[in-house]
């Protein structure tokens, strides 16, 4: 499952939303949550899945296979897609040198460690984006703190923006994570954990839609403990893309599964043969700006 990496470093994408290029590493990587599927909910839970995308099943003309994976899930597992959902992105800390079978995957060993964003506690992100079918994860030094918690702050008038939403807290201590505790508010900021003598503190953000816009959020990491804390923030800017016609077209083929969709491969192929480029510029550079203790700053987002 080495070939996992590619989705444990882009666990914020939407579970099906190809990288672009003519090569996506992305989808290839979250063969992970198939694994998941059969060793979680039970073996043949791909094999129902498959067969539920076939034209016509169920009663479906032309199924997409993340919109039938809830009724699936429903009818074979007794689950939700949020609950599994929420528990892929449980496992996923379960990998490489923490990995330990009896809580998570079977090899998890094998398996490249998830992406985990190491900031300085308090930590706020305003520029938080949670797409549906990801999660984010953030990772914070206790520094002998005895306890630690995190919220997410909602714009006012955007309560509808919970819609989906699962905040997860863990610690990291002697080398393993101890039990990952679901925060029954995310808002409060109340339900904190026990973090002395822990490496580490984490917070997962798992939006567990199957469709709809990011969830446009502000999240705070905070600590309680008699030691001072500086209010040192980090702000990411992200970055822009170029591609050529053809890996244009080859990722929007590829990333549907209705029929009329697929003859865009067909159309960059062509153009590709003909030599025929259509770029786009880079936009904004990636950046990272370290702000004096004592400023707030909100961070913005920006693409091509």
């Amino acid at each position: 499952m080495r070939h996992s990496r590619r989705y444990g470093e882009n666990p914020d994408r939407s579970l099906d939303v190809p990288m672009p290029g003519p090569v996506d590493p992305f989808s290839y990587g979250a063969a992970i949550f198939f694994l998941f599927l059969e060793e979680h909910c039970g073996a043949g839970k791909v094999r129902a899945l498959l067969e539920r995308c076939e034209n016509g099943a169920e009663g479906i003309d032309d199924p997409v296979w993340l919109q039938v994976l809830e009724p699936m899930l429903q009818a074979e597992a007794s689950v939700s897609f949020a609950d599994a959902f929420a528990q892929f992105a449980t496992y996923n800390l379960f990998t490489d040198e923490l990995a330990d079978p009896t809580r998570s995957y079977a090899n998890g060993a094998d398996c490249p460690p998830v992406k985990i964003e190491q900031v300085a506690a308090p930590y706020v992100d305003d520029a938080m984006r949670v797409f549906y079918a990801s999660s984010q994860y953030y990772g914070l030094d206790p520094a002998g703190r005895s306890e630690m918690t995190a919220a997410l702050v909602v714009p006012e008038g955007g309560e509808d923006d919970l819609l989906g939403l699962v905040m997860l807290l863990g610690v990291e201590r002697d080398s393993a994570y101890e039990p990952v505790e679901p925060v029954t508010d995310p808002t409060s900021g109340t339900q904190s954990v026990d973090t002395s003598g822990a490496s580490r503190f984490v917070t997962l953000v798992v939006n567990t839609l199957l469709q709809g816009d990011s969830r446009r959020l502000s999240a705070q990491g905070r600590a309680r403990s008699v030691l001072p804390v500086d209010t040192t923030t980090i702000v990411l800017i992200a970055f822009g893309l170029s591609m050529d016609a053809f890996a244009v077209a080859v990722t929007y083929g590829l990333s549907f599964e209705r029929r009329e969709h697929r003859r865009a491969l067909a159309v960059g192929l062509a153009l590709s043969l003909l030599g025929v480029s259509l770029w786009r510029p880079a936009a904004t550079i990636g950046a990272i700006t370290f702000v004096p203790p004592g400023r707030q700053v909100t961070g913005a987002v920006t693409g091509a």
